[in-house]
């Protein structure tokens, strides 16, 4: 009796399948498997997830977009490149002026001349520019051109003769120091022009070429000039002239 009772409770405990039998349910393998596509299989080995820790120590780094980089780069080499102050010529500007002087001229006189009389003469002497110009013009840059001209300029020797005169001149400033409203210049300039005699109906031509320094404050521009100007005139006989006139000059920029 006992003996049977033991054989029915065996019977009664389920089999759980080993690896590679067949399953329905996990229930059916034993503990250490899984039942997988209807087969007792070791059970998958899962990796645990570690969740990072943030430090406070580790720097957090920030990539900037493109375009910021390369804008910080242009930056960055524009202002190690040195910088041109601005000039006060810098474009086109006109202006307007006056030239006013005196100086020595050297004249020589071939041909004929009237004292009462018509004759032959030869004459050399010194005789006393007085220059009264007016200028208009454009400045590009440092380079300058003017209109200028004389309506009546006296020339005294023995006699007070009246010139006038119109040329056109062009030159460059060259700058040694500008600042702001101030600035110190170096003018050269070449002319060329005509020059007419009152009473004796004389005309001419002349060519001059002069240097000198000036200075700016704000839009004058204050000169003096030191110039070399040789004419030769037709008034009854061929005057030619050497003149070494000093002159002031004052210019309003607009």
């Amino acid at each position: 009796m006992l003996t049977s009772l033991i054989v029915i409770s065996l019977s009664q405990v389920p089999v759980l399948g080993e690896a590679g039998e067949s399953c329905r349910t996990d229930r059916d393998c034993e503990a250490s498997l899984a039942c997988v596509r209807m087969v007792c299989s070791p059970k998958p080995v899962v990796a645990p997830r570690v969740e990072p820790i943030p430090s406070a120590a580790s720097p957090r780094v920030v990539s900037a977009p493109a375009s910021e980089v390369k804008e910080s780069a242009v930056e960055v080499k524009d202002s190690a490149e040195p910088q041109e102050p601005p000039s006060q010529f810098s474009g086109i500007h006109f202006f307007v002026g006056a030239n006013v002087g005196a100086g020595p001229s050297f004249v020589q006189v071939h041909g004929a001349t009237y004292e009462g009389a018509y004759r032959s003469a030869d004459f050399s002497g010194v005789v006393a520019k007085l220059p009264l110009e007016l200028r208009l013009g454009v400045v590009f840059g440092k380079f300058e051109v003017a209109l200028e001209g004389a309506p009546t300029s006296p020339v005294t020797g023995s006699t007070v003769s009246w010139l006038s005169s119109v040329g056109l001149s062009a030159g460059w400033l060259f700058r040694l120091h500008e600042s702001g409203d101030f600035g110190i210049y170096l003018p050269a300039r070449l002319r060329a022009g005509a020059i007419f005699q009152y009473g004796r109906e004389g005309a001419g031509v002349a060519g001059s070429a002069n240097l000198g320094v000036g200075f700016r404050f704000g839009q004058v521009l204050l000169e003096a000039r030191a110039a070399i100007e040789v004419s030769q005139l037709s008034s009854r006989g061929l005057w030619t002239a050497v003149s070494v006139p000093l002159t002031g000059s004052a210019t309003f920029i607009f």
